[in-house]
């Protein structure tokens, strides 16, 4: 049994099925929009632009930092915390007669220990302080005879505020001057005013028929 040709209906010819495909009603989308950011871009400081050398610098020192002092930093802070809880351990567990003198002693260990830590670094600062004076000593000794190297900077300082003070004392001499005599010219004024007011008063009181 052979089935119908649908498209030998009426003597046309069959449709192409590659024009029926291109045919279709496409599907409908939606419109997308695409926004594109710009990033602001950098001004001052951060616009700079480092050399190759620099980078090459910023890398090494960063790889340093990174062996020589975050990676003992770690391992030492890695070891004090587990020696901690172990201690802490000991601690709360019930203590022992052999467990008491080991946690003592290790108590005074860390006790100076840390004393010795605080010892080396107030040394290093006065040492520091020692050394700044003395290169800053050596560096005065070295500069050309002036006022500033003979009395000093404070001192300098000082006589500088107290002539900026002194500036405006003039004028201000001045202008209390100049009001102290506009004042004694005005009360002059009124005191002349009044002996007039005063004379015309008695001429008068006198010429008056029952005076």
């Amino acid at each position: 049994m052979t089935t119908p040709d649908l498209g030998t209906k009426n003597g046309s010819p069959p449709p192409d099925k590659e024009a029926v495909r291109n045919t279709a009603v496409p599907p409908t989308t939606p419109y997308s929009y695409t926004y594109a950011y710009r990033e602001p871009e950098p001004t001052g400081f951060a616009a700079y632009q480092p050399a190759p050398a620099q980078i090459e610098r910023a890398a090494y020192w960063r790889r340093f930092t990174r062996l020589y002092v975050i990676l003992p930093l770690s391992i030492l802070s890695g070891i004090i915390l587990i020696l901690s809880i172990f201690l802490l351990y000991l601690a709360i567990w019930p203590a022992t007669e052999q467990t008491r003198p080991f946690l003592s002693a290790v108590a005074d260990i860390l006790v100076i220990i840390f004393l010795l830590v605080v010892t080396f670094f107030f040394a290093l600062i006065l040492a520091g302080i020692f050394g700044a004076g003395f290169a800053y000593r050596k560096y005065w000794r070295q500069q050309p005879d002036s006022a500033l190297k003979k009395y000093g900077y404070i001192r300098i300082l000082l006589w500088q505020i107290d002539s900026l003070i002194d500036k405006p004392i003039p004028y201000i001499n001045k202008f209390s001057k100049n009001i102290a005599d506009l004042i004694i010219k005005i009360n002059a004024l009124l005191a002349y005013v009044e002996s007039w007011l005063a004379q015309l008063k008695n001429l008068i009181i006198r010429s008056e028929p029952d005076g």
